[in-house]
């Protein structure tokens, strides 16, 4: 059978009626005025300055319908007041829309079981009304006890007997209760009473039976309910009298009226039960759902990080307490509730950011410098979408900080640490390489000293200029190579500019051509594929690819090769990779191989930190440092890069 709509009435202020009807909206309930008896649940606002008329409010509508108190303020007192006034619910005004609606609904039910009692009892009125004094008590044998009176009075009968069956509704040989009245006695009770032939007969024809012996002066009335069996009655006149049709008219009609107000009560007993077991149902489920929330909040107030979420209005329906901390932290109870930008102020990109995530469904992630405190604190925010409900779009925000300022003076500690390791990888290459010309400055400059200790002709003098011009070639040649070692060692800027991988591939090797690691390993550059920029900060990236061409070369047989190409990935991507035909790396230390001071060099050979801090460069730069490796067939790495649509003038990290 198809549910009847939840009709809903609203008497507050607009964002109350804002709130209820998106409430309304999930539940599909029906929006009409806020009057007794017109709505099943009306959602009442109460401000803290006009309790008093609040209250008196209440007790006008709860005569007829279920209310729903919405408090704009805490006050000692407050909710016993509206309860003790008749809402059937009162809720905080900073209740989320989500559990607005499911408080509406449990309301509705509320209401609704309320108005069936009220029904009932109307019956019952009803019942008594027609019945005279058939309904004082609240109990049944009390009700067929004034039936028995009246019936006397009404009657003048000589006794009435009511026998109610053990088993209502099955037809057996024994009552559980007898109620007997006679003119000597009055009123008696008996327990476990056999019913009689005539008893058994009225039952099973559900007719009325005269009694064989003195049908003018005795009767069995069944008391039947939907056809089945509850009690019979049993009258006599006295000796002198008899039965009229009019007192036969008054027994079959009290007869029938018991039978209704014994099953009304059979139905009131079992509604009233099963409206207790829905009472206590919906309070377990209320005092879970409250459980449920202290949880949620006491999980996300332990998380070591900032955190709040945002609605499509951009109110803010979760703080958590690492929010309510630092320079520009709030308390909970002031932002909860609120727009966002009334909290942190009016801010344009701010705004486009979450409209971009409700929008796209994206996340957004960025690193967010904090200038409230005594020093520069740096922060990674991420604005993360949640779906709720099976709608698909985004319904709530997510957005976590995270104070990654230790965390990037470790990564450049560690880069630091890496390139002072190059640095000495290259001065003794540097050394090695610059021994030849050295070398032969010492030989040129010998053969001038010689040649100037005795008179010189025009032949010696030419001699002696060729070897000047030997000795300014050579000296040229170890500015040159000293010059690129201290260009890496340099400390600069990290000012990122758009730049081809090509060119920062070659710088590399320039740097690295006269490395002695080098000297039996041929370096192929592949650099034809035409790629987009990159944004990128050069001497880091120079610092990657360093690191992973000598890796390269250390895994490299001799006469092996390394391979260096550029190309676009498969997303558009700018990818640089670095190939080596070593021995792979084995499967089981893929896993490790980006962990910092990791390596499986030998004692002495390796830091384990140029891997570690290649990985969090390219990170850094919103891309990738993936492996590919397989025994025998060598490694190799992608440095992946997201690619620049067009070059911008300046561009700074």
């Amino acid at each position: 059978m198809e549910t009847e709509r939840l009709r809903l009435a609203i008497d507050g202020s607009a964002g109350l009626v804002q709130r209820v009807r998106a409430a309304a909206k999930r539940l599909g309930c029906e929006i009409v005025e806020p009057a007794p008896h017109a709505a099943d649940v009306i959602v009442l606002e109460a401000p803290l300055a006009e309790i008093h008329s609040v209250c008196r409010r209440v007790r006008e509508l709860a005569s007829g319908t279920a209310v729903l108190a919405v408090a704009s303020g805490r006050r000692a007192g407050l909710r016993e007041a509206l309860f003790e006034a008749g809402a059937a619910d009162v809720v905080s005004a900073s209740i989320s829309v989500g559990e607005l609606a499911w408080r509406v609904e449990g309301a509705g039910r509320h209401g609704r079981a309320n108005e069936r009692l009220r029904q009932l009892d109307r019956e019952l009125v009803l019942v008594s009304s027609l019945a005279r004094r058939l309904v004082r008590s609240g109990d049944t044998p009390s009700l067929l006890e004034d039936a028995l009176t009246g019936l006397s009075r009404a009657i003048e009968l000589d006794s009435a007997e009511i026998l109610v069956l053990a088993s209502p509704w099955r037809l057996e040989g024994e009552a559980s209760l007898a109620l007997r009245w006679s003119e000597p006695e009055g009123l008696t009770r008996r327990r476990q009473v056999a019913l009689g032939e005539l008893d058994l007969e009225a039952l099973r024809r559900r007719m009325p039976v005269r009694d064989r012996e003195h049908p003018d002066r005795s009767v069995v009335v069944p008391l039947l309910a939907q056809g089945q069996a509850l009690a019979v009655l049993r009258a006599s006149v006295p000796s002198h009298d008899e039965l009229s049709d009019e007192a036969l008219r008054v027994l079959y009609s009290v007869g029938s009226l018991l039978a209704g107000a014994m099953e009304n009560a059979e139905r009131l007993a079992s509604l009233k039960g099963r409206s207790r077991s829905l009472e206590a149902l919906v309070e377990e489920r209320t005092r879970e759902a409250e459980q449920q929330k202290q949880l949620f909040q006491e999980v996300i107030d332990a998380l070591p990080v900032s955190l709040h979420a945002i609605d499509r209005a951009f109110r803010v329906v979760v703080w958590n307490l690492g929010r309510e901390g630092g320079p520009f932290g709030r308390p909970r109870g002031e932002v909860l509730g609120r727009s966002l930008f009334s909290v942190v102020g009016e801010d344009a990109e701010l705004r486009n950011e979450y409209e971009r995530v409700f929008g796209t469904g994206e996340p957004i992630i960025s690193e967010v410098e904090s200038l409230g405190g005594e020093l520069p604190r740096l922060y990674r925010v991420e604005k993360i979408p949640m779906r709720l409900g099976p709608a698909g779009e985004v319904s709530h925000t997510i957005t976590v900080g995270r104070d990654v300022t230790e965390q990037r003076a470790l990564e450049r500690s560690m880069a630091r640490a890496d390139k002072m390791s190059a640095i000495g990888r290259l001065a003794a290459g540097i050394a090695h390489e610059i021994n030849n010309p050295l070398a032969t400055i010492a030989s040129c400059a010998e053969s001038m000293r010689a040649r100037l200790q005795h008179p010189i002709d025009e032949d010696e003098r030419g001699e002696i200029g060729a070897d000047a011009v030997v000795i300014e070639q050579e000296a040229y040649r170890c500015k040159s190579i000293l010059g690129n070692l201290l260009d890496f060692s340099r400390s600069s800027p990290e000012d990122r500019s758009c730049c081809l991988l090509a060119d920062l591939a070659r710088r590399t090797l320039r740097l690295l051509q006269h490395n002695p690691r080098f000297g039996d390993v041929a370096i192929e550059l592949h650099a034809d594929e035409p790629v987009p920029p990159a944004l990128v900060c050069e001497d880091q990236l120079v610092q990657v690819l360093m690191a992973l061409l000598l890796n390269a070369a250390d895994a490299a047989a001799p006469g092996g090769t390394v391979a260096v190409r550029t190309r676009v990935g498969p997303a558009g991507e700018a990818v640089i990779s670095v190939e080596d035909d070593g021995p792979g790396i084995p499967a089981e230390l893929h896993e490790r191989i980006f962990e910092p001071f990791f390596t499986t060099k030998p004692p002495g050979q390796g830091t384990g930190l140029g891997l570690a801090v290649a990985y969090g460069i390219v990170k850094a730069h919103a891309g990738r440092l993936e492996m590919l490796s397989h025994p025998g067939l060598g490694t190799r790495f992608d440095v992946v890069l997201p690619a620049m649509a067009e070059q911008p003038e300046e561009v700074e990290a």
